[in-house]
């Protein structure tokens, strides 16, 4: 489910569609209205995807809707839970399943929609499908 706001959400696939609006809103839903950021690794910058983008599992985005609205359906490919190499700095990250911290994770923080702040997360904690981390590598 999203919240009304932003979200700091992920995919567990790799689409085979380009990411527009068309591939996050759902006829059911036609009013919602969808903003998408992701973060760019080797400029250390956010983006907004491009017209014929894909949808990457284990690439965390933030997406901001202006109501709340149910989980929707992509189509796909996965790695099936190969975790992807972190790059030293932040990482913007979604697992493609359940999943303890990568080794070398100095820090890892995620976005908490009810509160609006990042919450931390503990070594002890596991990564959640379908949520996005900010991961800081040291190694």
């Amino acid at each position: 489910m999203l919240k009304s706001g932003w979200n700091l959400v992920g995919s567990p696939i790799t689409s085979k569609l380009p990411l527009d609006l068309t591939t996050v809103a759902t006829r059911s839903e036609p009013a919602v209205d969808l903003t998408i950021w992701g973060w760019n690794q080797s400029q250390g910058t956010y983006s907004r995807p491009g017209v014929n983008d894909v949808l990457e599992e284990q690439h965390a985005f933030w997406l901001h809707t202006s109501k709340e609205s149910t989980t929707h359906t992509f189509s796909g490919s996965s790695t099936k839970g190969l975790m992807t190499d972190l790059s030293l700095g932040w990482n913007l990250y979604s697992p493609v399943k359940e999943m303890p911290a990568p080794l070398g994770a100095l820090s890892i923080w995620k976005w908490d929609t009810i509160s609006k702040n990042y919450k931390p997360i503990l070594a002890v904690d596991n990564l959640i499908p379908l949520t996005g981390y900010w991961i800081f590598m040291n190694q």
